[in-house]
């Protein structure tokens, strides 16, 4: 699973990283290339929803099998041909194959996991952190070595379809997968799946949590830059190094946070984590100074690290029955949030500034904090 996270960091962060390449080789219009974009993020959202229910009717090694597959089918066809609607599918396939890492990848820690903790969720999560620091300079080798750009994609659906193989070879079957049913048990049941479970409390205050969680986590780190270049007036060098804090600091968060505050209740850690972002966020708007936008971020990636772990932790342990399906509707959320934000994000600083787009994911903070408050409240209620 650390493998399958650190793979999906590196994917998720790449086409970012190689889009002016593709803009030159092209010649796409920054609104084509962020339609191009946007593609993966629509993939990735509906494969985190139909994961959930493919898992429960089928076995996590078929989803996560089929899914890379397919990752690896969209990172060797993309930029083959210049045509933007062909490399609109073929990110979209790349962004599909994400999902399935995602939900099968939380599905399956959530039964090693030991009630109360999230210490293995945190774990694999950092992996993606890992992935995600490691991507460009794992990306700017290639380059180096081949001179094109497509060249990492090729090197990438190579790796995706090794990945794949490895998940042929890995042992799922001494993990218990209640809702297969040749493995259920008393604790895991499956049943009928109506819409209206899929809006009660626990699953849509986490939904709205991990959509603004991943929605400012990806925004953030896309914008960093071009606001200590445009905003603080900043060397690249400068901006750059805040992009690895910024991602440092969620790797720190994942590792140290279940050691430090293991005897903090899961929930409790969830409001604190949220009140820490939308704090920073806030500070990196009001101060416009280098050394503080620099900590600010810092404390973003800080607040950001235990959020995802923590939600899906709760999910798994309080809602048992038809598990596969809430994981993936919770996972949906992030695919809608990193669609969402980077995209409103562009707009209003195309009208205000970016200074103004930081502010606003500070606002959106406050919902964060709400829903916070609204799944403890859930989780005690459970627990009674």
């Amino acid at each position: 699973m650390l493998i399958n996270f650190a793979f999906f960091g590196i994917s998720a962060v790449i086409p970012g990283m190689l889009l002016p390449g593709i803009i030159r080789t092209f010649g796409w219009s920054y609104s084509v290339a962020g339609g191009v974009l946007a593609a993966g993020a629509i993939g990735y959202f509906l494969s985190t929803f139909l994961c959930g229910f493919l898992v429960r009717s089928t076995t996590p090694r078929t989803v996560i099998i089929l899914g890379l597959l397919i990752e690896s089918a969209g990172l060797f066809l993309f930029g083959i041909h210049p045509a933007v609607l062909l490399n609109l599918v073929f990110n979209f396939l790349i962004g599909f194959g994400q999902g399935s890492l995602e939900v099968v990848g939380n599905y399956t820690v959530v039964r090693m996991e030991r009630h109360g903790e999230s210490h293995l969720m945190s774990f694999i999560h950092a992996a993606f952190s890992v992935g995600a620091a490691t991507g460009p300079v794992i990306g700017s080798l290639l380059l180096g070595a081949f001179g094109g750009w497509r060249h990492v994609f090729i090197g990438g659906a190579a790796i995706s379809f090794l990945i794949m193989l490895m998940n042929r070879f890995l042992p799922y079957h001494r993990v218990r997968f209640p809702d297969n049913a040749e493995n259920s048990g008393p604790e895991y049941t499956t049943g009928p799946v109506s819409i209206r479970s899929l809006f009660q409390p626990m699953i849509f205050f986490s939904v709205i949590t991990i959509l603004i969680y991943v929605g400012v986590e990806f925004g953030t780190s896309n914008w960093i830059s071009e606001y200590f270049v445009s905003v603080l007036g900043t060397s690249k060098e400068t901006a750059s190094f805040t992009v690895t804090l910024f991602w440092g600091g969620v790797l720190a968060g994942r590792i140290l946070i279940p050691i430090f505050a293991r005897k903090v209740s899961l929930a409790i850690q969830l409001i604190a984590l949220s009140i820490l972002v939308t704090l920073a966020l806030f500070l990196t708007a009001m101060f416009l100074h280098p050394a503080a936008a620099i900590a600010g971020f810092l404390l973003v990636g800080i607040g950001c690290s235990g959020i995802y772990p923590l939600v899906m932790t709760m999910v798994g342990q309080h809602l048992k029955q038809n598990q596969s399906v809430y994981l993936g509707m919770v996972s949906t959320g992030g695919g809608i949030g990193s669609f969402l934000f980077p995209m409103g994000m562009a707009l209003i600083s195309d009208a205000v500034g970016l200074r103004g787009g930081f502010a606003f994911f500070g606002i959106t903070g406050l919902v964060l904090i709400l829903a916070a408050f609204h799944i403890r409240k859930e989780v005690l209620k459970r627990n009674r």
